[in-house]
């Protein structure tokens, strides 16, 4: 009797040691894994595999050799590698512009929706790369006028003229001796002219 209690104790004290193991473990959804040699990726247990292993998703990649870009494994090439879409691409010498790789180009690459242009020589006026020109460069919807000599109103480019120009409607006029009333341009009179 004293044997059998003996051999009875044995495997409950084995039984509470295998749960209390398990319970100790931590856990991958419902699963217990080894953080040693596993990692638990959107709750599903992966084996490790590489010098440096990260989670892409489900799936375990190399870090010192490829990139998760946007959930999809790719190896890393360049100087200074980057995820551009699902893509990887080399930032020291092209530029990701919504999603496209394009090569740098010019002093100072800059993106313009999906292009690159030199923004020391040009501008991206709405989506469209126009040439700079004249001292003071700005744009007029998609192009290009000179602000220290022009003026864009309503996206129309026109020269200023008089002491104080400003806008009215597409026209520009001297503010000091007109007035803009409703869209036209009249002459002012009297000591407090008005509309």
């Amino acid at each position: 009797m004293r044997t059998i209690m003996k051999i009875a104790f044995f495997f409950w004290s084995l039984i509470a040691l295998s749960q209390a193991w398990r319970t100790s473990k931590p856990r991958c959804g419902t699963r217990t894994y080894s953080p040693r040699f596993e990692l638990c990726c959107n709750s599903r247990v992966v084996r490790k595999s590489g010098i440096s292993p990260r989670c892409c998703g489900t799936a375990v990649y190399d870090q010192r050799f490829s990139m998760c870009c946007q959930g999809k494994i790719s190896r890393k090439s360049g100087i200074s590698p980057m995820c551009c879409g699902t893509a990887v691409y080399d930032q020291k010498f092209s530029m990701c512009c919504q999603g496209k790789i394009s090569r740098k180009s010019g002093i100072s690459p800059w993106c313009c929706g999906t292009a690159v242009y030199d923004q020391k020589f040009s501008m991206c006026c709405q989506g469209k790369i126009s040439r700079k020109s004249g001292i003071s460069p700005w744009c007029c919807g998609t192009a290009v006028y000179d602000q220290k000599f022009s003026m864009c109103c309503q996206g129309k480019i026109s020269r200023k003229s008089g002491i104080s120009p400003r806008c009215c409607g597409t026209a520009v006029y001297d503010q000091r001796f007109s007035m803009c009333c409703q869209g036209r341009i009249q002459g002012k009179s009297g000591i407090y002219p008005r509309c």
